[in-house]
């Protein structure tokens, strides 16, 4: 599959990865998908939260040793 952007966040600790997942978004043309890759507790934990509450698209899925990927797709709403 393609991604307009991957973030590779594994190394991040909670706030970075939440923050930097904000910025991205903003670059992304609606229609496009994103790819955040994480492992902090936290992120794993906050991230899907705000998705959530924002009204993002989402899927998330686990990867292995405590990480987790998540898809967001940017639609015309989240401009």
């Amino acid at each position: 599959m393609l991604y307009a952007l991957v973030l590779d966040a594994r190394d991040w600790k909670c706030p970075r990865p939440l923050i930097e997942t904000k910025l991205a978004l903003r670059r992304l043309s609606p229609g496009q998908k994103m790819r955040l890759i994480i492992s902090d507790s936290g992120s794993k934990q906050d991230i899907p939260k705000w998705l959530s509450s924002a009204g993002f698209e989402y899927a998330l899925m686990p990867l292995h040793d405590e990480v987790m990927e998540i898809i967001i797709l940017k639609r015309e709403l989240d401009v």
